[in-house]
């Protein structure tokens, strides 16, 4: 019989209260917060003398809020999924382990249908356009059913009829492609096109006027392939089978964004799709003494991408332009910032992108000033940056989101000192 030690039961059931837990992780000056990875949560207990209660999950995220059935995630077996209730949060596993993710508002552009094809092949099902370099009738493009390979490759939660688009060029002498028609593809601006793509003998992805060419290697299973590209005329994606070659298609997408999602917004409608903003406003303790102080800040977690200038990325944000800290707006890849204040306070730059490679960031502020270290880099200064609720994890109040994957937050009543505070503000281990 195995015995399992009492301490190890989940929380909120450990009747000794977190404190021991918290210490043990280098976290005893928290009094609220969560291990994402773990499921933990713990809230102030009003008692004297314990500083932290264990909470339950529901109490910790009683200000998140999420609309929409377009949240597509990976469960522990890696197979996407979108089965969320509006107003879950969205945890989803990475790199073999589970955290939260939290993204704003994304739109597919993608009018044909991202997932679900039906045949026949027409525009009244939402085909896209096939063209060809060579005689007519040469290379073929038909809805086929590939069930297999899609389970194989753990989709087929998302494309449950098993159908996806075929480009059989394999007795062709020259290319044959498809253009995906896309809704209000901008010029001038960067937008993300991709799809997953089977290709066993090889193919290509690109945009429809040629820009941003991705040559896929040959094979045999679907795997995500984008292209990231600013162009000067509106493009479609084209994805293109050369000649012996025979390539599939399914979910498709086309994203105004310097990165792609961290999961494709799907839908099986004949129009552009919308997945709105992700909203976990933070518990009302932490929101009142962010806004009041003495507080230490504490975010684990690893970014999909960063955006710099008026729109910096937010890792803990305020309401209407305020944001606690996040990503530098003068340099979104190497340094951290504060934008409250006389200035923008930054941390010395870095040289191993720790945003999207994995971050640790801290803020700890009193009356005396303010202190923030990301990965260990720290900058101070004497200014005290005061931000009235509401704060957010991952976005601010005007939309600007820290699009991630998080892993912890914790939040306490004391400045921790500049020392502790560079050894706290580390990535999750």
């Amino acid at each position: 019989m195995t015995i399992v030690p009492f301490i190890s039961r989940p929380a909120p059931f450990d009747p000794i209260g977190p404190d021991w837990w918290l210490t043990s992780r280098g976290l005893g000056w928290s009094t609220m917060g969560a291990d994402l990875r773990l499921r933990k949560f713990w809230l102030p207990s009003g008692v004297a003398g314990a500083a932290a209660r264990w909470a339950t999950e529901p109490e910790f995220f009683a200000q998140y809020t999420a609309a929409g059935t377009t949240r597509t995630y990976a469960d522990s077996s890696g197979i996407l999924r979108a089965d969320l209730a509006a107003g879950a949060p969205r945890y989803t596993w990475v790199g073999g382990v589970r955290r939260l993710a939290l993204e704003g508002t994304t739109t597919n552009l993608v009018t044909a249908r991202k997932h679900n094809p039906i045949a026949p092949f027409a525009p009244s099902n939402g085909a896209p356009t096939f063209e060809t370099a060579q005689p007519a009738g040469t290379a073929i493009f038909t809805i086929a059913n590939d069930s297999s390979a899609l389970a194989a490759a753990g989709l087929d939660q998302i494309c449950t009829n098993g159908m996806v688009y075929k480009i059989d060029n394999s007795a062709g002498a020259g290319y044959a492609w498809v253009n995906f028609a896309s809704d209000t593809v901008a010029a001038n601006t960067t937008h993300v096109y991709e799809a997953y793509i089977r290709a066993p003998s090889g193919g290509s992805i690109r945009g429809s006027a040629g820009s941003g060419t991705v040559t896929l290697a040959a094979d045999t299973s679907y795997r995500r392939v984008n292209t990231i590209f600013a162009h000067s005329t509106a493009q479609q994606l084209r994805v293109e089978a050369g000649a012996g070659q025979v390539v599939y298609v399914i979910l498709p997408g086309v994203y105004r964004a310097d990165y792609p999602p961290a999961y494709p917004v799907i839908g099986d409608t004949l129009s552009a799709v919308t997945r709105p903003i992700e909203t976990f406003r933070l518990p009302h303790q932490a929101e009142a003494l962010i806004a009041t102080g003495p507080y230490t800040a504490l975010v684990r977690g690893r970014l999909i991408g960063t955006v710099g200038g008026a729109n910096a990325s937010r890792v803990i944000g305020g309401g209407a332009a305020y944001g606690v800290f996040g990503v530098a707006s003068s340099d979104p890849i190497n340094r951290a910032a504060i934008w409250v204040g006389s200035a923008e306070l930054r941390t010395p730059a870095r040289s191993d992108s720790p945003w999207t490679s994995g971050f640790g960031i801290g803020l700890a502020e009193d009356a005396t000033g303010r202190s923030m270290s990301l990965n260990g880099n720290l900058a101070s200064d004497a200014w005290r940056a005061v931000t009235p609720a509401p704060h957010y994890l991952g976005r601010d109040g005007t939309g600007r989101s820290g699009d991630g994957f998080y892993d912890l937050i914790a939040i306490g009543p004391i400045r921790l000192t500049n020392a502790q505070l560079q050894a706290a503000a580390v990535p999750y281990v």
